[in-house]
Parts: C-alpha cells; structure tokens; sequence
C-alpha cells in the first residue's frame, strides 16, 4: 500500500512539475490523501481481478447472513413447538426434526404410525402434513 501512495504521490507532484519526494516529507493532509486514493485503487484492482469484495463488504454480507441464519432457526423452534402440540393433540408422538433440501423446510414422523408433519418457512400454512389434521392409529387402537 506505502509503493502505490508513493507512485501517486510521485505521479502527482511530476505532473505539477515538482520533483518526486518520500511521503514523509508531504504535507501530513496530502500523504494521507494518497494513502486513501492507494487503499481504493487496490480495493477496487482487487475487486476487479479476484471478484473478491473488500473486508467491508464481506464482513457485511456475513453479518447478514448470521442473523438471517439465526431467524430462521428461532422460526423453527417456534414452528416445531406449534407443530408438536398440535400433533399431540391428535394423539401422535413425533420424532427428531430432520432438515430438508431447502433451509427452512423440516419433516418429522409420528414414531407410532409414521404420519408426517413438516415445516415450510414462507409458505401459507407454514405447518402441514397428516400428522396434524388426522389422529393416530395406534393410540386409536391402544385406547
């Protein structure tokens, strides 16, 4: 970053007709300036040749991507304990959530007659499945 400050800083002062000099011995407002103008020059070079973002960039979208991840599996938790008492109520014991091929969609089976429940985040209903509209078979048979 100090060698591309200093070619601007170089370029600029031969332009105007002034020897070139060491960044040090610029006004600190100027050496600055070419620090900063060096900084976007190879951000942007970087970007150009690697399709790389800057750090800025980057660290932003991972952001978003964490909190985007932590809403969903918050919806999920919330949908599974919805979807849980609902199939109860119909008699089923549903087992472990298994996730599917798209985040945010997840299935469970009753462990006692293998009606099914699933979670589809974005959908309407969220919740479907038999599991929740009919009763179980074998708590039916048991009782």
């Amino acid at each position: 970053m100090h060698r591309a400050a200093q070619v601007l800083a170089d370029a600029t002062r031969c332009r105007r007709g002034d020897p070139p000099a060491p960044l040090n011995r610029l006004d600190p407002h100027e050496r600055e300036w070419f620090k900063q103008a060096a900084r976007n020059v190879i951000e942007i070079y970087e970007h150009l040749t690697t399709g790389r973002d800057s750090d800025d960039v980057a660290d932003a979208t991972h952001r978003q991507e964490q909190k985007l991840a932590t809403a969903i599996r918050e919806r999920l938790s919330q949908e599974r304990s919805r979807a849980r008492l609902a199939a109860a109520e119909r008699g089923h014991d549903l087992s472990a959530w298994a996730p599917q091929a798209l985040p945010g969609i997840e299935a469970s089976r009753c462990r006692r007659c293998a009606r099914a429940v699933v979670i589809t985040l974005g959908n309407d209903p969220v919740l479907s499945g038999s599991a929740l509209s009919e009763g179980c078979l074998v708590a039916a048979e048991g009782a």
